[in-house]
């Protein structure tokens, strides 16, 4: 098996250098990243049409973990594929039925990640990285226009990962297809998408020995004790979508940018979306691991629990542009609809149906030529979850020319917790609860100042009604109002060759003991850049480092995939990184030495109560994109 393996490895390092010599440049190409443009759901409620192009850069492309959100930090059992979580608080602007298992997320392939392609030649993309540690992760991209107006699109991806420590192999299956048509007069469109996820991840409950790296020891980490013997979680979840949208009035093409902007000049729209959804979790224990479960409630042999969430949304909606000239103060846009959401949830021998009935709206309101106002609401007027809402209002002002924008943000947001704190009815863990909807208020205000690479954010909120989950797994509401002040700032810098890419949060919470939360975190990527062969070859090495402060940290729940208080202080431990990539043409070569502060240091550190970082190791990385 290590021998086919080292042959797979070879092949695919000989199609790269093949790649360097024999693939075309792109400059003299008549197809490349220019070619192919994509976008979003979130990038469809406008009248423009505002495409994202291919990085062509591929700043930060070491850090290929699913978790990894624009430098925001993530807690990790250790190796990749297991569940993962923000280090800090982030707010839940959703409203109506949430089910709280959420902690693979990041591994699951959802509508709102899926991109919608419009390319001028068949796209191709392919990813694999790999690491000593027979850990794998490969994902293929197909994209191409079948005519100017109907695009498909595919996507695959499979990791495997072993794990350092016994019983934390990770397995995950996705796969995803998409349609987009937009009809000859422009006035009609359609997407559509299915998507299918097939998650397994082998749960340890952590080593048993949780001072491990008091002393400095020397050992094999598959040989360390773990606290489960036989346990496994399983999560499939399929969705289908579809969106259509019909508008009226004069239609004309606006060409300022055919690879950025496909702007029709429509005065009314209407949409339609449908979203069904399916979810199930199983968490199986062949035998019961004496004294790791406080409780017992159904089989004393085995664990079998099994919990499925089924969800059908539709949307329909009006949306009013106004067409007046950009420099004119005045309502640019409007939308407003009415969403329902029908939710059947089994939990073992528990059932239970849930409806809710939401008002939608939004509002982009112009001042001035460099003030732009805008609103968004969700109302929950009937159902289940009748008076939950969910307001937002952004207030923007351009002060010069694009390349200094000012922010100020306020959100007021009102909703029932997450299903799994309210009821629960597993093998180890039941209740029911009736929580009181948790109340959010957040006021941000940002500057984003592009000529000098610096972003600047300060946000306060405050929680009532919160709820946690305590050190023994249970549910509880808070009774006080928490308060919390973050403070964000990222810069960019560089000097010749050399650059200094920082990342600082500053966060305080008013109760420690309820929301701990990390008072500082730093991000820093320190690397040399430099152009070899006439700018042919970009090459870039450094080091990437993480350190975030002491704290009260979390734990983690296997038996319901969910992270909760924990009774250790971790933290105050830099983990370090050092990489090289090598863009030639199409491709990218990533060589990294992850955790490799390890190598002068035997000692190692947790994020997560008995959950070890992964030791240092050496992981190998390759992207290539075809255009034709």
């Amino acid at each position: 098996m290590k021998f086919i393996k080292k042959i797979y490895l070879l092949f695919i390092l000989q199609l790269f250098v093949c790649g360097l010599v024999a693939a075309p440049a792109d400059s003299v190409s008549k197809y490349g990243p220019n070619t192919v443009r994509f976008l979003q759901l979130s990038q469809q409620n406008t009248d423009s049409l505002k495409f994202d192009s291919l990085d062509t850069d591929y700043i930060g492309f070491q850090n290929f973990h699913p978790a990894t959100r624009t430098n925001i930090p993530f807690l990790s059992l250790g190796n990749l594929g297991i569940a993962t979580a923000p280090i800090f608080y982030e707010s839940n602007v959703k409203t109506g039925f949430q089910d709280g298992w959420i902690s693979l997320n990041n591994y699951l392939a959802t509508a709102e990640k899926i991109k919608f392609y419009r390319t001028a030649s068949p796209f191709t993309q392919l990813k694999y990285f790999w690491n000593q540690k027979q850990e794998q992760l490969f994902s293929f991209t197909f994209a191409q226009n079948i005519n100017p107006r109907l695009n498909y699109a595919l996507n695959y991806s499979r990791l495997v990962s072993k794990g350092d420590y016994q019983l934390q192999k990770a397995d995950h299956l996705s796969l995803d297809a998409s349609l987009w048509y937009t009809s000859k007069n422009n006035q009609y469109k359609f997407w559509f998408a299915a998507l299918s996820n097939n998650l397994t991840v082998k749960e340890n409950g952590g080593v048993v020995n949780d001072s491990l790296f008091k002393t400095a020891p020397i050992y094999d980490p598959l040989f360390e004790p773990v606290n489960l013997s036989a346990a496994t979680n399983h999560l499939r979840q399929t969705e289908l979508f579809f969106k259509q949208s019909y508008a009226m009035g004069d239609v004309y093409q606006l060409k300022l940018d055919s690879i950025s902007i496909d702007k029709v000049q429509n005065k009314n729209r209407f949409t339609q979306e449908w979203n069904y959804f399916n979810k199930v979790i199983n968490f199986d224990a062949n035998s019961i691991d004496s004294g790791y479960f406080a409780h017992i409630y159904i089989d004393s042999l085995k664990t079998a629990d099994y919990t499925q969430i089924k969800k059908f949304n539709s949307l329909i909606a009006y949306e009013y542009f106004e067409q007046k000239s950009i420099l004119k103060s005045g309502l640019k846009s409007f939308r407003f609809g009415l969403q329902n959401q029908l939710v059947a949830f089994q939990n073992n021998k528990f059932d239970s149906t849930f409806m809710s009935h939401h008002f939608i709206s939004s509002l982009h309101f112009q001042i001035s030529p460099a003030v732009n106002y805008l609103l968004h609401a969700d109302y929950i007027f009937a159902g289940s979850y009748e008076k939950n809402f969910s307001l937002h209002t952004q207030l923007d002002y351009d002060l010069l020319q694009r390349r200094m924008i000012a922010t100020v943000a306020a959100d007021a947001i009102l909703q029932s917790p997450v299903f799994s704190a309210l009821q629960l009815h597993n093998n180890h863990y039941q209740w029911v609860n009736n929580f009181q909807s948790i109340q959010t208020n957040k006021f941000s205000v940002s500057l984003d100042w592009k000529p000098i690479a610096l972003t600047l954010n300060f946000a306060y909120q405050s929680l009532g009604n919160y709820v946690y989950f305590d050190q023994t797994f249970a549910p509880i509401q808070a009774n006080k109002l928490i308060r919390l002040n973050t403070f964000y700032i990222a810069k960019r810098m560089a000097w010749h060759a050399l650059h200094f890419d920082n990342y600082i949060y500053l966060q305080q919470s008013s109760d420690q003991n309820i929301l701990p939360q990390p008072k500082y975190h730093i991000y820093n990527s320190t690397y040399v850049q430099m152009p070899l062969f006439n700018a042919a070859l970009k090459i870039r090495a450094g080091l990437d480092t993480r350190y975030y402060s002491a704290y009260r940290a979390l734990a983690y729940s296997p038996a319901n995939m969910t992270f909760h208080l924990g009774d250790k202080v971790l933290g105050d431990y830099p983990v370090i990184d050092v990489f090289v990539t090598a863009k030639l043409k199409r491709a990218v070569l990533m060589f990294k030495l992850e955790h490799a502060n390890n190598l002068i240091n035997n000692y190692g550190a947790m994020m997560v109560a008995n959950y070890p970082i992964a030791p240092r190791t050496f992981k190998l990385g390759l992207l290539w994109n075809f255009y034709d």
